[in-house]
C-alpha cells in the first residue's frame, strides 16, 4: 500500500497598516514604475519639441509649405460641390515623428544592451 502525501500550505495573515502598503510598493517596484512613467512624459515633451521646432521646419521649406506641414493638403470638389481634404502634411509630420521616437527607443534599448553585456 501506498501512503498518501498531503501537502498544507500555510498563509501568512496580512499585515494591517501603512507598513504593509510601503512594503508593497517596495516589493513590486512601483515606484520604480512611477518615475519611469514621469521621465517618460518629459522625454516625450523634449522629443515633440524638438521634431516640431527644430527637424518640422526645414523639412517644411523644403516641400514648399512655408506655414508648416500640417498646412499641406489636396482638396478634392466633385461636380456636385462634395469636398473632401487629404491632408497628407499631417501624416508626414505624424510619420517622422514616428520614425524619431522609435529611433530614440532604439538607442535608448541598445545602450542598455552595452551596459548589461559589461
Amino acid at each position: 500500500m501506498e501512503k498518501e502525501i498531503k501537502t498544507v500550505r500555510i498563509i501568512k495573515k496580512a499585515e494591517p497598516g501603512p507598513s504593509s502598503f510601503i512594503k508593497f510598493l517596495r516589493d513590486q517596484s512601483v515606484l520604480g514604475v512611477a518615475m519611469g512613467m514621469v521621465i517618460g512624459v518629459a522625454g516625450s515633451a523634449f522629443i515633440n519639441s524638438l521634431i516640431n521646432n527644430i527637424v518640422m521646419p526645414p523639412i517644411a521649406l523644403l516641400l514648399g509649405a512655408a506655414n508648416g506641414l500640417k498646412s499641406m493638403v489636396w482638396v478634392i470638389t466633385t461636380d456636385s460641390g462634395n469636398t473632401a481634404t487629404i491632408s497628407y502634411g499631417q501624416f508626414i509630420n505624424d510619420l517622422i515623428n514616428f520614425l524619431v521616437i522609435a529611433f530614440v527607443v532604439y538607442i535608448v534599448i541598445r545602450i542598455f544592451k552595452v551596459q548589461a553585456k559589461r
